[in-house]
């Protein structure tokens, strides 16, 4: 992406680097203060920054996956998305 848009948005990318950069150093901050305690508790908020890390990490690989000739119909798209969606109901 950085490559295919650095010309157009050069600002844009560089904010939403250093972002991206100072957001995982707090996450990395947060877990290192809370694993040096004398208890450790993940509380429940913890598990909220899930639903926008998969959504970072898969969104790209989808997105080339259906340019692709492997495009899927809406309908298994849909199917696959409940079927991700009861995966991860089970899970919790």
């Amino acid at each position: 992406l950085w490559k295919q848009t650095y010309k157009q948005v050069l600002g844009s990318n560089v904010v939403l680097v250093i972002c991206f950069g100072l957001i995982w150093a707090i996450v990395i901050w947060m877990l290192v203060r809370e694993f040096q305690g004398d208890t450790t508790e993940i509380t429940v908020s913890w598990f909220s920054i899930l639903n926008s890390f998969f959504i970072i990490v898969f969104a790209s690989f989808f997105s080339k996956w259906w340019e692709s000739k492997y495009n899927p119909s809406a309908a298994w798209k849909y199917s696959f998305g409940l079927i991700l969606l009861g995966l991860g109901f089970g899970l919790l």
